[in-house]
């Protein structure tokens, strides 16, 4: 069977466009599979990044934490710290008034020589405020007992007395600085649970 001219053409034609249809296809499946590794690869690196920037931002959420409790600590003990030294400041004040008085050291000077046997020499240091109002004279009628005899020895820095028995090397003092450090001990324990409970 003969062909003519036209259909030939018209075959050649065809033959050309199929040619390129594959050849598009192939480039096309060729494409698609590179855009699919493509796309493979940067899912993959987004991924890796996202890993790496959730670690970073575990370490440094971490981190900010650990920093951030031992500022609350830091602070905690500043405050801490600055109410007990207004604590302390208000009680030196108060306590010194009070132990600057003749009825509070009388008061405490026989309560201490009442729990020893009577007749005994005490040896008695006063604070600076009763100690320059009175001489060694004054200090029997002052502090006039039955149970013991009082020896004025000198005078002390702070308000308050302290006093022993003669020859002993034992004291007993109450002084500013004593009721301070006693009330200190009292104080820390209680203040450290107030101010912990206060910033939880």
């Amino acid at each position: 069977m003969q062909m003519d001219v036209a259909t030939f053409a018209k075959q050649i034609k065809q033959d050309g466009i199929d040619a390129a249809r594959q050849e598009a296809e192939k480039i096309i499946e060729t494409a698609r599979f590179q855009a699919g590794k493509i796309e493979a690869e940067a899912r993959e690196k987004c991924a890796k990044w996202e890993k790496d920037s959730a670690e970073r931002i575990a370490l440094q959420k971490a981190k900010s934490e650990s920093e951030l409790k031992l500022a609350v600590r830091d602070l905690t003990l500043v405050v801490k710290k600055r109410v007990e030294d207004i604590a302390l400041f208000l009680l030196e004040k108060k306590s010194g008034e009070s132990l600057s008085t003749e009825d509070v050291v009388r008061t405490g000077i026989k309560e201490i020589i009442s729990n020893f046997k009577s007749g005994q020499t005490w040896e008695l240091a006063l604070g600076k405020t009763l100690g320059q109002k009175l001489a060694k004279a004054a200090v029997d009628n002052l502090f006039k007992t039955e149970e013991a005899k009082l020896l004025l020895v000198e005078s002390l820095k702070k308000e308050g007395f302290a006093i022993s028995l003669k020859g002993s090397n034992q004291t007993i003092e109450l002084t500013q600085d004593s009721v301070i450090e006693c009330f200190r001990r009292l104080l820390s324990p209680e203040l450290s649970k107030i101010v912990d409970q206060s910033i939880k």
